[in-house]
């Protein structure tokens, strides 16, 4: 008992050490840093990096100034509306109305001159919804903001009311029935002050695993600026669902130290997974334009250009050109696919849903109607499904493949041996007597592990080449022995083990 507690639940000591870190954070993390950009920056020409830097904060801001992006992919949370002043008829006494204070008031009035804000005559009307603004409409009302903001009158939104006032009368403008955005991006800059306050001493200001806690944990944070999450609904070549992402942070990871936040309101938690989706792709665009111009402009690139004969002159000519002609239409590409497979893993049919039954474990199975539904998972774990190679022949994590030295992307070895995730940690296989499931313990859980792997790991998707009733043995197999409590399970003591190959 005391065994399985170890492996369950962090030792009180790192637990201690990780609670003071997080407190440490959050008392002297009041400054917020800027964020931290992938190492594979430093492999460009200084030019290139500095371009890539470029586009991204354009794109995305820093963490004291964020910037919306443009997809539809993150909800931001704008709130738009339409002017409705009345024309030559507005009367003093109409604009007097708008005398009252609510509770969201614009700290400084002077930033209102860079920011889209509708107006409304009165405290209760209600906002409607517009598609986008024209150039004349930007133009009336930033002329209608400075005018307010030149006699410091202070804007104030009520977000439960979507109601707008202002806190002293101001005269009539030409700006009737002009629609624009009102407290543009006011989801994600909740769902960045709550990623603040509960993610950032793991994850860090970037998503990028590396919070003051981040080294006393075993596994570590995710890093989220690969645009990869492991455990989804969605198939292996699929993006993680926004549901899926909400649900993580919603219920946890059971054996990590990422803890259930269930005790937020949904409106917080749609926040918070929409911010972590902000980071994710920032993080994948800046990857991407990375691989655009490294062939070309890496240090290494340009090493062997400058030894072939090539002037430096030439070849930072030859970059602005480039940067000039080329780069926004390869920036504005990325940023579409990346949108698109976002948008993708959103659609039902990207889910993984089971069609037929899941057989109970002691009935026949529905893939070979001579066993039982558990009987033939076994056999299925040693042979076809291959699962013994990393698991091992018992379920204990202890396969082949963890004993064999493994290679990275790039063809270079890991100094370990064993299984090593997208990120570069060492990863061993599920021990499945210790019966933590990452991944969820439902049914339709182990089930989506199986058929589509878990996504920046080893662990391969199985749905090509085991039918749905094969998986669903597959998944009584393993709920059996996650429930066997470390004591082998009736068919691995009846039957004899089998040898597995290491392929």
């Amino acid at each position: 008992m005391n065994e399985m507690m170890s492996i369950r639940r962090p030792g009180l000591l790192s637990w201690c050490l990780l609670m003071l870190t997080t407190l440490l954070t959050g008392c002297m993390g009041s400054s917020q840093p800027d964020f931290v950009g992938s190492k594979r920056l430093d492999s460009l020409t200084p030019y290139a990096r500095e371009a890539v830097q470029a586009v991204i904060k354009d794109k995305f801001g820093s963490p004291s100034s964020l910037r919306c992006p443009t997809t539809t992919v993150i909800a931001t949370g704008d709130v738009r509306g339409t002017v409705a002043l009345e024309e030559s008829k507005a009367t003093q006494e109409t604009l007097d109305k708008l005398n009252t204070t609510s509770d969201l008031l614009i700290e400084d009035p002077m930033e209102l001159t860079s920011k889209s804000i509708r107006f409304v005559p009165t405290l209760d009307q209600q906002f409607a919804a517009i598609e986008k603004l024209t150039e004349k409409e930007n133009a009336a009302i930033k002329d209608y903001l400075a005018a307010v903001v030149s006699e410091s009158r202070p804007i104030t939104f009520n977000a439960e009311k979507t109601e707008i006032t202002l806190a002293q009368p101001v005269k009539p403008a030409s700006v009737n029935e002009s629609e624009f955005i009102l407290d543009e991006c006011r989801a994600l800059y909740r769902g960045q002050q709550l990623y603040m306050l509960h993610c950032v001493h793991c994850h860090g200001v970037s998503g990028d695993g590396n919070g003051a806690s981040a080294k006393y944990m075993n596994p570590r944070p995710r890093d989220y600026r690969q645009g990869v999450f492991k455990f989804t609904s969605t198939a292996a070549t699929s993006k993680a669902s926004t549901a899926d992402i909400k649900h993580i942070i919603a219920d946890g990871i059971a054996g990590t130290y990422m803890p259930s936040f269930k005790l937020l309101s949904e409106d917080d938690l749609t926040s918070i997974t929409n911010y972590v989706k902000f980071l994710a792709f920032r993080g994948e665009l800046e990857n991407r334009l990375i691989n655009e111009v490294a062939f070309e402009y890496s240090q290494k690139a340009y090493d062997e250009r400058i030894a072939g004969g090539e002037k430096p002159e030439e070849i930072e000519t030859l970059f602005k050109d480039y940067l000039a002609q080329m780069f926004p239409d390869i920036v504005s590409s990325n940023v579409d696919l990346i949108a698109a497979d976002w948008t993708a893993a959103d659609e039902a049919d990207s889910v993984i849903t089971p069609q037929g039954p899941r057989p109970e474990p002691d009935a026949k199975s529905l893939a070979d109607a001579t066993k039982t539904s558990i009987e033939n998972g076994h056999l299925l774990f040693l042979t076809k499904g291959q699962c013994a190679a990393c698991h091992g022949e018992n379920g204990r994590g202890d396969g082949v493949q963890t004993r064999a030295m493994q290679a990275n992307a790039q063809g270079d070895m890991f100094a370990e041996p064993g299984l090593h995730d997208e990120w570069g940690n060492l990863t061993p296989p599920r021990d499945f007597r210790t019966g933590v499931l990452r991944g969820g313990r439902r049914p339709v859980d182990i089930y989506r592990r199986i058929h589509s792997g878990i996504k920046g790991t080893k662990m391969p998707p199985a749905g090509a080449s085991l039918t749905e009733e094969e998986i669903w043995d597959l998944v009584n197999y393993v709920l059996v022995m996650s429930n066997s409590k470390g004591q082998p399970t009736p068919v691995q003591a009846a039957k004899p083990t089998t040898e597995v190959s290491s392929n």
